[in-house]
């Protein structure tokens, strides 16, 4: 008898993972380029585009992050729908916030629009190198020169009466 009981629950849970299994879904994605590479100075924007492609039969959900740096970098759109063979440019915009080398990874991943609960999702990996440079010294405008110079005349002018006065 508890070989029966034994057998029945192995073919249900047998035929019920063979009726899942009919549900799993892969994607295909395409995005070029395949690593980005930059270099900005500390505080200023950079901006970077990805193109990415629909290779697969079906409509697919994409979802663009950073592995780390989420405050540095920033992707217009971050989440997308495309058809099958759409195409989509995704901005990467990149505000350095001290100098130096960072790299890390772009993540891409796809799924399909309507997918069931053992759906495999699709991704990407982009490497992602940028170097901030320090800023450079903003040199005074034409007018700030004049301020300046008048101001530090002023200031002569004041020491010279001081000492012609003693």
């Amino acid at each position: 008898m508890k070989k029966i009981i034994f057998f029945c629950c192995f073919f249900l849970l047998f035929n019920w993972f063979c009726q899942s299994a009919a549900n799993v879904q892969a994607v295909s994605i395409s995005v070029k380029p395949k690593e980005i590479a930059l270099k900005t100075k500390v505080n200023q924007v950079v901006e970077k585009e990805l193109l990415v492609t629909n290779i697969s039969n079906e409509a697919l959900v994409y979802q663009v992050y950073t592995d780390s740096l989420q405050n540095e970098i920033q992707f217009s759109p971050n989440n997308f729908r495309l058809e099958s063979g759409e195409n989509k440019i995704v901005k990467v915009r990149i505000k350095g916030k001290k100098t130096g080398l960072t790299k890390t990874q772009i993540s891409l991943l796809a799924k399909p629009l309507g997918s069931s609960d053992f759906t495999i999702l699709s991704g990407a990996k982009i490497d992602l190198t940028y170097e901030v440079l320090p800023g450079e010294r903003k040199l005074p405008n034409e007018k700030e020169l004049i301020l300046i110079s008048v101001a530090i005349s002023l200031c002569l002018l004041f020491l010279s009466l001081i000492f012609i006065k003693k």
